[in-house]
């Protein structure tokens, strides 16, 4: 494998405000700059927030006082001039006064006018097939659901615009003995996105995802949402927690916003809570550019993109993917046999390799249904063998699946034990799994393990949680499969915690804290206990999602209107 090394970042417990970010590695080419204007050049990069890099290799952007093509062309190498489909290191050769111009505007700018040498594309046939490929949204503009001709931002206009899914996307486990608070059982869940909406409080201007219906897609702001994204992607992989969460937040806002932001003023912009003055000049910039200048640096990197695509493995965060692509890993297979991922960990190097190609690909919507049913399926063929136990199990499919998506990277099945049934979650799981296993359908065990609270003496307070290899037949793909068993009592929790999204399960342990409930950070660990009161560790009764919104006294937001990621 070649080795080069991605730049060393800055890291402040609360960073400053700035101009740039990581995203920015610049080296100073000297050429044509005095050692007294390389240095000046250099602190006015760091001060705006770029990282200023030593070694060449490193940066994904060459400041430079050079005007002249013919001598730039003898400073610079072919690599850094040319990108093909092969090798995708071009930099940008970028005049020094687009610093200057980033610290008038306050914000990243594009670079295209400070380009001193357009970059050269070499038009391979692989290249051309991919400069065929279809334009991203912010190239090709709004799709008509993004229209700014779109007028009417009521729920009967978003009602209109929704398809109807099949039956089965009402599938759940049998519903005849739901766990209840009062008696009363958590309604259905909503079929449609039409139903949703119907069922769902109106929009409010607040911060919180709690409060904010969130659909799948904007229904008005896409491309700029995906833009937004990318920048909060981005900002993880850099472990800059507070910028990431400027941006999740603002991404969240934007997404769940009735109405389109195109010809709204940044006096306005900076008025809609989760945006700030700084985000207002971001989103002035995408409806000027048609892109964020940023965006478009992290799209280009090389570098960026390999560790973003190293992170979608299980266990993968961004500290490991930095360090495995400074070691040299450029691909999954390389980092699966050079570092510990949870597969490789279990499952043995030459098995997770094996199983690599399939758990990349995303599981249609239909799929995760056929699995579930599956499940369900031997589970019952269980219970009916071993007659008297878990006769009345229910429990429903959670994840992304849950919220509306079209495919999932896994399947996550929440059940829980009948009213009057006697076996411990554990056994219970732990012997679905073995019959699992001997049909066939299971082919890998990655764990089986009980997610309990932290106090010793609550251990029996929690959920346990089979993570699975599956299959549906013998020659189908293998896919991820997670079981959560949870105590009938703490149903609702698990539910609502392994049903996302991040973002609303932060702002629910928010709202929990500040009604002073103890939840711990993780939200395993809320799914898995739920809430609990100072003066008593112990969990309190939350076998509904209505029962936890009751003692929060918050709106119950339909699952497919709680995508604020």
């Amino acid at each position: 494998m070649e080795r080069d090394v991605f730049g060393q970042r800055q890291r402040a417990a609360r960073p400053p405000s700035r101009v740039l970010s990581h995203a920015s590695r610049v080296y100073v080419m000297p050429q044509m700059l005095g050692a007294e204007e390389v240095q000046a050049v250099e602190l006015e990069a760091a001060g705006l927030g770029a990282v200023v890099c030593d070694v060449r290799d490193d940066a994904n952007i060459l400041l430079t006082g050079m005007r002249a093509p013919r001598r730039i062309e003898r400073h610079t190498s072919e690599i850094e001039r040319v990108r093909t489909t092969a090798h995708k290191t071009s930099k940008p050769i970028v005049n020094v006064a687009w610093l200057e111009a980033c610290a008038n505007e306050g914000v990243c700018v594009d670079m295209a006018k400070f380009v001193v040498m357009e970059m050269t594309i070499e038009t391979t046939e692989a290249t051309k097939k991919e400069q065929e490929g279809p334009p991203s949204k912010a190239q090709r503009g709004p799709s008509p659901t993004d229209s700014d001709t779109e007028t009417d931002t009521s729920h009967d206009s978003l009602e209109e615009s929704s398809t109807e899914d099949s039956p089965a996307s009402r599938f759940t486990l049998p519903q005849a003995d739901l766990p209840t608070k009062d008696g009363v059982a958590d309604p259905p869940d909503e079929a449609t996105d039409a139903e949703a909406w119907r069922n769902a409080p109106a929009w409010q201007n607040t911060e919180s995802a709690l409060y904010r219906p969130t659909p799948l897609q904007s229904i008005h702001n896409q491309p700029l949402v995906d833009e937004l994204q990318l920048l909060r992607r981005h900002r993880r992989l850099t472990t800059d927690m507070y910028s990431e969460m400027a941006y999740m937040r603002a991404a969240a806002a934007v997404k769940a916003l009735p109405y389109a932001l195109a010809s709204v003023p940044y006096e306005t912009l900076s008025t809609i809570k989760g945006i700030g003055s700084k985000m207002a000049t971001v989103i002035r910039q995408f409806y000027q550019l048609g892109k964020i200048a940023e965006a478009d640096t992290i799209r280009a990197d090389a570098a960026v993109q390999t560790m973003l695509s190293f992170t979608t493995l299980y266990s993968i965060g961004p500290r490991t993917a930095e360090r495995a692509y400074n070691e040299g890993c450029r691909t999954l297979e390389d980092l699966t046999r050079h570092k510990s991922t949870e597969l490789s960990t279990h499952l043995g190097v030459a098995e997770s390799l094996a199983l690599l190609p399939d758990l990349e690909q995303r599981i249609p919507r239909a799929e995760v249904e056929d699995i579930a049913s599956k499940v369900r399926t031997v589970a019952h063929q269980i219970m009916h063998e071993l007659r008297t136990i878990l006769p009345h199990a229910v429990g429903a499919i959670a994840g992304s699946y849950r919220r509306g998506a079209a495919s999932s990277g896994d399947v996550d099945l929440v059940v829980t034990h009948g009213p009057t049934d006697t076996m411990s979650p554990g056994t219970a799981l732990r012997m679905l799994v073995e019959h699992l296993r001997a049909s066939g359908h299971v082919t890998h065990t990655v764990s089986v393990a009980r997610r309990a609270h932290t106090d010793k003496q609550l251990e029996e307070h929690g959920v346990d949680v089979a993570q699975l290899v599956y299959r549906c037949t013998p020659t189908s793909v293998h896919r991820r499969v997670d079981i959560v068993f949870a105590p009938r009592a703490q149903y609702g929790a698990a539910l609502l915690g392994w049903t996302g999204s991040v973002l609303y399960e932060r702002d629910l342990r928010r709202a929990a804290r500040a009604k002073g409930y103890v939840v711990r950070r993780s939200s395993h660990q809320f799914a898995a206990t739920g809430l609990t009161r100072i003066d008593d560790p112990a969990p309190l009764d939350t076998p509904t999602e209505q029962s936890i919104f009751s003692m929060l006294d918050i709106p119950r937001i339909p699952p497919r209107l709680r995508n604020a990621d």
